[in-house]
């Protein structure tokens, strides 16, 4: 198992029926949809960015439970006019985001394949909901609200500038059922 395969739990298939792993292919037909149904988090840090002014991004940062590890992150972006259609002034509660249009607010996946403590495997949503019921960039204020029915799609970084290339060609896509979160930014 290589890659997020292995981290989503996807193994190699023997093509030819035998056990000798002469033809075997990347299971990424069974890739191609992986739920991780409503993950649980051993533990949650919501900070928010202000460096970027005018435009301010508030983020929560859950790392999941269980030996594969990884982070979900949920964030939203606000100041930016029409840059940040949903929030152009002030971050604040907002039901019913579609995470498949919306410019200013997201999912993202991040895995560490390797176990080397580097982020190696990234998805980013391309659909689901997201309902903030608290949502504020100052410190000691709560982040709070709901994802579900997330589809996460899996991205290449470019290590040396950042940039995201839409998908990875192994088409790796994951699923979040339902995430309920909430915690206190941090200091700015």
């Amino acid at each position: 198992m290589t890659g997020c395969n292995a981290l989503l739990g996807i193994h190699d298939i023997d093509v030819d029926g035998g056990t000798d792993g002469a033809r075997t292919m990347d299971a990424h037909l069974e890739c191609a949809f992986r739920s991780l149904g409503t993950p649980a988090f051993s533990s949650v840090v919501v900070r928010a960015d202000l460096s970027h002014a005018p435009i301010a991004a508030t983020e929560w940062d859950g790392t999941l439970s269980g030996p594969t590890g990884g982070v979900v992150q949920i964030f939203a972006l606000s100041g930016g006019a029409m840059m940040t259609p949903d929030w152009p002034g002030t971050l604040g509660p907002r039901a019913g985001l579609d995470l498949g249009t919306a410019k200013d607010a997201g999912a993202v996946l991040s895995l560490d394949t390797t176990g080397d403590g580097t982020v190696d495997t990234v998805f980013q949503s391309q659909a689901g909901n997201l309902d903030l019921t608290s949502a504020s960039t100052t410190a000691g204020a709560t982040f709070a609200g709901t994802l579900t029915n997330a589809v996460l799609f899996h991205v290449d970084i470019d290590p040396a500038t950042g940039a995201i290339s839409r998908f990875d060609p192994d088409q790796c896509i994951a699923s979040i059922t339902s995430v309920s979160f909430s915690g206190t930014v941090a200091g700015n």
